[in-house]
């Protein structure tokens, strides 16, 4: 199973991230913040904080919930 998102394309089956051009700059920031050692709770807030869009998790309501833990774990790897 694939599926598109905001920030990549992400293949359920293999695990892999395949980060959209467009978006290559926040996901490389998330990596850099991420081996920089900021904790993912951290980096969480940090792009919520900055308005960069979730990849999912969005409301029924069309309102991003903004960034989990979870969701940046689901990106670095």
């Amino acid at each position: 199973m694939t599926w598109n998102t905001k920030v990549n394309v992400y293949e359920k089956n293999t695990r892999a991230v395949l980060v959209d051009a467009t978006k290559r700059p926040i996901y490389r920031a998330i990596v850099e913040k991420y081996l920089n050692g900021t904790n993912l709770g951290h980096i969480a807030i940090w792009l919520t904080d900055n308005k960069i869009p979730t990849p999912y998790n969005i409301k029924p309501d069309g309102k991003n919930k903004g960034w989990s833990n979870i969701t940046v774990q689901r990106l670095t790897g």
